[in-house]
This record gives C-alpha cells, sequence and structure tokens, in this order.
C-alpha cells in the first residue's frame, strides 16, 4: 500500500497507517475471547499500558475507512446505534448525566479499549443465568453473572448501561446452584416453571423448600400457572402452585409467571385465578413480583388492591403492546416498575443470537416509547426498586 513504515512502529499514538490494520485485527480477536481469556490478556499488557505516557487528544489517529483508535484513558461517547423514537435528549442524558464507573462493562471493541465510560447504572430483575449460559458457544467459560455481563454481546446495545447487579432465577430442578453464594449486587431466587409443575415429585418439592430457607436465596420464584400447557395439566399446576407458596418466607418476594391459554392474550383468567389463590395463601402484605406483565389495567389494579407491595416487571414485549396493555403499562406507579430481560429469551431486536442483561437499557427504551419521560430516572428507579425489593 506505498506506506512507509518506521524503524519502530507504534501503537500509542501511532506513528503508520500499518499499526491502524493491526490493531482492529487485535481488537477483533480480543472482542471474540471469552471474559476469563479477555482478562488474561489484559493482565499480560497492563504493565506495559500503564508504564507508557497518556497521549494528548490530538494524537488519536484514524485511518480513512477505518476504525478511530481511542488512547487509554479517554472516553468515548456512547450512542445508539440507529434512530429510534426516544428523544435525542433523553438518550444524551441517559449517556452524558450519568456517574463515571471506575470500571466500564464492556460492549465490544470500544470498551475494549476505553477504560472508562459514562453509562447509567441498571439492574436486571429477572434473567436466568443457567438457560443463558447454555446458549452461549461451545467453550464458554462464563459461569457467573458478572462474567455474562461483560461478555462481548453478539449485537451491541441500542442503551449501553452498567449492569451493576439483578436476579438470577432458577426453576429446573436440574440446573439448581450448589453455591448460593453470590457477588453484591447479585441475588438467587430459586423456584419451578409451572410447565414442570407436572413432573415435580416431593423430592424436588423438598428441595425448592430446602434451599428458599437459606438465607442466601432471595426469593421463592418463579412459580405460578402456564395455560399453554394442555389443559389436562392446569389441576396439577394449581396444586404445585398451592405448594410452592406455602413455603413463602415473609420477609422474602414471591415470584409469578402468569401466562393465558391461547385466546387469552391478556391472561384474564390466568391472573384471577392467582389472585385469588394468592389472597388466600399470604398475607396482604405480601412482597409480590409478577414477572413480564402484558396484563391490562384491571387487572393491574386488581393486583395492586389486593397487595400494596405488588411490583410490575416489562420485558421486551413491551415492543408490541397494543392499547390495553399500553394502558396498564402507564398505570403502574413509578415505585413499583421493575425491568427484566428474561434472558435468554425475548431478545429487544431480532437480529440477536440471545438475550443477556447487557441488554436492559434497550428495555428501558422500550418502555420509555410508551409511558414518556427519562430513561436515566427510569433506569435508576427500577434499580433502586430491585434494591428495595429483594435487598441491597
Amino acid at each position: 500500500m506505498n506506506w512507509d513504515i518506521p524503524e519502530k512502529p507504534r501503537i500509542n499514538p501511532p506513528n503508520t497507517p500499518a499499526v491502524m490494520v493491526q490493531w482492529r485485527v487485535m481488537s477483533a480477536l480480543v472482542h471474540d475471547l471469552d471474559p476469563a481469556d479477555r482478562d488474561q490478556v489484559r493482565r499480560w499488557t497492563g504493565k506495559g499500558a500503564q508504564e507508557r505516557p497518556r497521549p494528548p487528544a490530538a494524537a488519536a489517529a484514524k485511518v480513512p475507512g477505518s476504525l478511530t483508535m481511542i488512547p487509554a484513558g479517554y472516553q468515548r461517547e456512547a450512542k445508539p446505534t440507529r434512530e429510534t423514537s426516544l428523544p435525542r435528549t433523553q438518550v444524551a442524558a441517559a449517556s452524558q448525566g450519568a456517574e463515571h464507573p471506575t470500571t466500564a462493562p464492556r460492549y465490544g471493541w470500544e470498551a475494549e479499549l476505553s477504560q472508562e465510560s459514562p453509562l447509567p447504572k441498571a439492574m436486571d430483575s429477572h434473567f436466568h443465568l443457567d438457560r443463558t449460559v447454555k446458549q452461549l458457544r461451545k467453550g464458554s467459560r462464563v459461569t457467573t453473572s458478572a462474567q455474562l455481563v461483560s461478555a462481548c454481546p453478539s449485537v451491541r446495545p441500542e442503551v449501553p448501561v452498567q449492569v451493576v447487579g439483578g436476579v438470577e432465577v432458577y426453576c429446573d430442578p436440574e440446573t439448581f446452584p450448589e453455591d448460593l453464594t453470590r457477588e453484591p449486587g447479585w441475588k438467587i431466587a430459586i423456584g419451578l416453571h409451572p410447565k414442570a409443575a407436572v413432573g415435580a415429585g416431593n423430592q424436588v418439592l423438598q428441595e425448592i423448600r430446602r434451599l428458599v430457607a437459606s438465607p442466601h436465596v432471595a426469593a421463592l420464584g418463579e412459580i405460578g400457572l402456564d395455560r399453554t400447557v394442555g389443559s389436562d395439566k392446569w389441576t396439577k399446576q394449581e396444586d404445585v402452585f398451592r405448594e410452592l407458596l406455602s413455603m413463602a418466607n415473609p420477609a422474602k418476594p414471591v415470584i409469578l409467571h402468569l401466562r393465558g391459554a391461547a385466546g387469552d392474550k391478556y391472561a384474564c383468567d390466568t391472573h384471577a385465578l392467582a389472585l385469588v389463590t394468592v389472597k388466600e395463601m399470604c398475607d396482604s402484605t405480601k412482597l409480590i413480583h409478577i414477572h413480564n406483565f402484558a396484563g391490562e389495567l384491571r387487572t393491574l389494579r386488581r393486583w395492586r388492591q389486593a397487595f400494596r407491595h405488588c411490583y410490575f416487571s416489562f420485558s421486551a414485549m413491551v415492543a408490541d403492546f397494543d392499547d390495553r396493555q399500553v394502558e396498564a403499562l402507564r398505570d403502574v406507579p413509578l415505585d413499583r416498575i421493575l425491568l427484566e430481560t428474561d434472558s435468554p429469551y425475548l431478545m429487544p431486536r431480532p437480529d440477536q443470537r440471545y438475550n443477556t442483561p447487557a441488554y436492559i437499557g434497550d428495555v428501558a427504551q422500550e418502555v420509555i416509547r410508551h409511558r414518556g419521560g427519562d430513561i436515566k430516572r427510569l433506569l435508576h428507579t427500577a434499580m433502586s426498586n430491585t434494591r428495595c425489593l429483594y435487598g441491597d
């Protein structure tokens, strides 16, 4: 390419376009590494990077048609990748007005190069670590929620955030965790998915009872009713639901999964039966978390009237809400709203291979489309609500 190659090529600051091409290759390779391998690369190269003097901003070079190199210690504004209905001022508020974390979450090549990022903090109130890990490519070393968040997503989030915690939901007996301790910010919920209720024997129920009693388990759930299975299984679901509710600790939330049968888009009948059951089994002060709520206004208000500590979480499904569902979404008090990814499911964008808590900012953006308001405030309030419900 007729480039002059100096005697000692230098990357930071660059003294030849050739090193920029090399850096793109290195960046792409680092992007595809597992979190543990990326950390090892950083340990190998960190000492040399610290010894080099920090270059001035003008030293950042760009080769036409290539990516811009970000000098160590400098910040790059996180921007959505495509136009959305979210007002530009709100997107800017989310990215520019937040606190500066000491360590930025790693979203692709940009965060691999930039050591800081002014991202708003957020929490995912409901996701499945065990199921998400299964979706990752073979050989992945991800075993914790922190590693999952740090793993480079297949598609960069439109609204990057600093995920500081969340609730790992385990509802498959075969993947119940043996180690119940977690890093600060991350909580565990143990339950039984309604679809698994039919095959649940006494041994499984006793194991759930034992785990839920642990001080390291923050909640019972998810449990509930799912009418997408055959009607011959409904009675067994109801019996198991009652048995599980009997295990509820007064100080711990219950996470409800309530899904209607075909033709019951708003799960009205399912919610009605579940409400009667929970009222019979629990006190009106019970902490309730209705996950992935997609019901109508009348249903929402009935739950709120029966349980004053009832919280409602919303996922990327809100992008497809109709007018009745949007009406209910707008009626949720700000101090009772939660955000969830339900990963690995319910991807905010069709080009994603799987979902992770890294996309919780995109969920917030979809909620803001319907509710209006400031996305930074929503993220902060939902995080505060999650901590209030599940503990710090």
